[in-house]
């Protein structure tokens, strides 16, 4: 197990593309049903989906929750369509969001070095100090 993985954070170190969901190449030794969980090498990439995933099924389930205790309903109300379309656009907003951060604090930038990983650090220290004054 330890031997595998080994391996799994040698090819996440080693990754072609800064998003280890993009590559197209599987490990042929597994079965097909799990060549998309060894695709991203048990890494942090990994655990970020998995996070967040939990987080939205979980906000899933609230939603329903509270529809149903209270018992309303969604499709006799006139404000469901543009709850729906406002939710929708906050949504894409936030994924554009987070996407632009992400680009520009290199977090997952695989040529990145401890150099400019301490740099990226004590600007944002510089920031968040900056802020608070």
């Amino acid at each position: 197990v330890m031997d595998y993985l080994e391996y799994c954070q040698y090819r996440f170190q080693t990754r072609a593309a800064d998003w280890k969901g993009r590559e197209t190449t599987y490990a042929e030794m597994l079965c097909p049903h799990q060549r998309s969980v060894d695709q991203l090498c048990f890494s942090e990439q990994y655990y970020f989906i998995i996070t967040l995933s939990t987080v939205g099924m979980l906000a899933w389930i609230m939603g329903m929750q509270i529809i149903f205790v209270n018992r309303w309903n969604i499709f006799n109300d006139p404000a469901s369509a543009v709850v729906l379309l406002v939710t929708g656009v906050v949504c894409r907003l936030c994924y554009w969001l987070a996407w632009k951060i992400g680009k520009v604090s290199k977090v997952w930038n695989r040529t990145q070095d401890l150099t400019e990983q301490a740099a990226l650090l004590l600007e944002l220290a510089a920031g968040s100090k900056a802020a608070t004054a």
